[in-house]
């Protein structure tokens, strides 16, 4: 998306969600069953934030929302209180996803389409 962002010719972006690009690198989805967690290594990321790194230093100036504890040597970035001014809230996915829609992804995690 980002690659369409500077398509489109904006000059920044503000990322929010990918908190494995910052350290220590939590991964889990918001949507998920599974509450997020600290990854025990970050190196299968490296490249992965290098891409990122190499393509934000092209023209897009990219900020990065992560949760409290979470920073960042290689992208500008904030914490989602700071940026939102608004306490974060950690809630159960079935707090504001549909259970409809939750069985629909639990479904595909059964056939590895999504990760619940």
């Amino acid at each position: 998306m980002l690659g369409v962002a500077k398509y489109l010719g904006f000059s920044k972006a503000v990322l929010f969600g990918c908190d494995y690009l910052g350290t220590p690198a939590k991964e889990g989805h918001f949507y998920s069953d599974e509450k997020k967690f600290t990854s025990p290594s970050d190196e299968h990321l490296i490249e992965y934030r290098n891409r990122i790194k190499n393509f934000s230093s092209k023209g897009i100036e990219l900020k990065l929302i992560f949760p409290e504890g979470v920073t960042s040597k290689d992208f500008n970035f904030d914490t989602y209180e700071n940026y939102f001014n608004l306490k974060q809230i950690n809630q159960k996915n079935s707090t504001f996803i549909d259970e409809s829609y939750l069985k629909i992804m639990r479904d595909g995690s059964k056939l590895s389409q999504i990760h619940m």
